[in-house]
């Protein structure tokens, strides 16, 4: 008797530590559900987006089904758009900057067919795929489910991805670390950042053509090229770090063209089909390729526009002083003295001629002012009876007129539009 009412306390204590155990790890599964929705809604709203998509019917069981409603409810003051995922064959193209949310809970032997069906339906021809952003809830993911569903996200050329397993545990890849892809565990809250900055030496496949003005081979093709092109494309892999791999298309095509076939020749055929990265030769791109490559946005100059506040209007009193130069001003002053000047020579020299007549007021003062009152308009009294000297006068008169005209003519135009002070 003694024997079995041991037996049922061992087996009522057995019980107990099965249930506390079960509710205790139904409170902290309930935990996890709420909270790796909050953490991928505060990281969905610190980055701006056009539009926030949830793909929903990942998975029916009913820890999946937990996240996605909390994810609902969570994200619901955002502008979302919720889309069941087994009607996506394919994402759409986007026009806009974009952020898409999924949802796992599958086992290891389940996660390589969630995967698939998640990555499949990823554009690989998106454009901008800097501007879209991609987070996957998947709740104690281990490394190996992480690096299967991670890879296959670059594989679509896709670097904006994370991936949450907990609140505090969030991680993402680097492509082109040192030792190769890694799986890097996220600490100092930057979630999307740029991973090409650096690509350690790593490979870099280029295929460009020979062209004599803009992609002048080195020695020989595979070395580089000179020209514009060709310095473009090594500069660009020298700040990436990158090793540059110079080919040249196969079948001896320059840039390409597009085949009834649907296939493509040239350095389009080597970019479509994977065996190149990336080419720098200046060209249109072919409509008929536009939806297979991805181009450069073309670089155009702009001009700076300085906006200041106006300088002052100039007081109406140097209109007067500023309608000719402080040069010409300065010519005119010197002119006038030389003008002068010659005269009162010639007039000297002509009243030692035999029956020369003596000019009346003829000193050099008196010769001054008479020629500042022509120049200002007024009439001559007493003057000499030379011709030569009269002739003199005339042309100073014919020069002073035009001069006074040109003069009053500027006045007119500074009274109409003001002249400003230098800014």
């Amino acid at each position: 008797m003694l024997y079995l009412k041991v037996v049922i306390i061992l087996f009522n204590y057995r019980i107990n530590s099965l249930a506390f155990g079960y509710w205790t790890a139904a409170i902290q599964s309930e935990a996890t559900n709420a909270l790796l929705p909050q953490k991928a809604c505060q990281i969905a709203a610190a980055h701006d987006s056009y539009v926030y998509i949830i793909y929903t019917g990942v998975e029916r069981n009913n820890s999946a089904f937990a996240l996605e409603i909390n994810l609902l409810k969570c994200m619901a003051t955002l502008p979302t758009h919720i889309m069941e995922l087994r009607r996506v064959t394919k994402e759409r193209e986007h026009t806009y900057n974009s952020f898409s949310l999924f949802v796992l809970s599958a086992t290891p032997k389940e996660s390589t067919a969630y995967v698939r069906r998640i990555t499949n339906i990823m554009n690989e021809k998106q454009k901008r795929k800097h501007v879209h952003k991609y987070i996957f809830l998947w709740r104690d993911a281990s490394l190996e489910q992480l690096r299967e569903l991670l890879s296959a996200v670059w594989q679509r050329k896709i670097l904006n991805a994370i991936v949450i397993t907990g609140e505090r545990h969030i991680y993402t890849f680097e492509p082109y670390a040192e030792p190769g892809f890694i799986i890097k565990r996220i600490t100092d809250n930057r979630y999307f950042y740029d991973k090409l900055r650096n690509l350690h030496k790593q490979q870099l496949r280029i295929t460009m053509f020979k062209d004599f003005l803009r992609a002048i081979p080195i020695s020989r093709a595979e070395l580089g090229y000179t020209g514009v092109d060709g310095l473009f494309a090594g500069n660009i892999a020298a700040y990436l770090n990158a090793t540059a791999n110079y080919t040249q298309p196969a079948d001896n095509e320059n840039y390409g063209s597009c085949l009834p076939n649907g296939s493509f020749t040239g350095v389009l055929r080597d970019l479509i089909s994977g065996t190149a990265d990336v080419s720098f030769n200046a060209r249109f791109t072919l409509p008929c390729a536009a939806a297979h490559v991805e181009m450069l946005y073309p670089y155009f100059k702009r001009k700076l526009y300085l906006v200041v506040p106006a300088a002052k209007m100039q007081p109406e009193y140097l209109i007067f002083i500023k309608a000719f130069t402080c040069t010409l001003w300065l010519l005119l002053s010197l002119n006038f003295f030389a003008v002068t000047a010659i005269f009162v020579l010639l007039n000297r020299w002509a009243e030692r001629l035999p029956h020369a007549v003596k000019m009346k007021h003829g000193r050099w003062y008196e010769v001054f002012e008479m020629f500042v009152k022509t120049h200002l308009g007024e009439p001559v009294a007493g003057f000499s009876r030379i011709s030569s000297l009269r002739q003199y006068l005339i042309a100073w008169i014919c020069f002073s007129y035009i001069l006074t005209t040109i003069y009053f003519g500027k006045l007119e135009s500074s009274f109409v539009h003001p002249e400003y002070e230098a800014e």
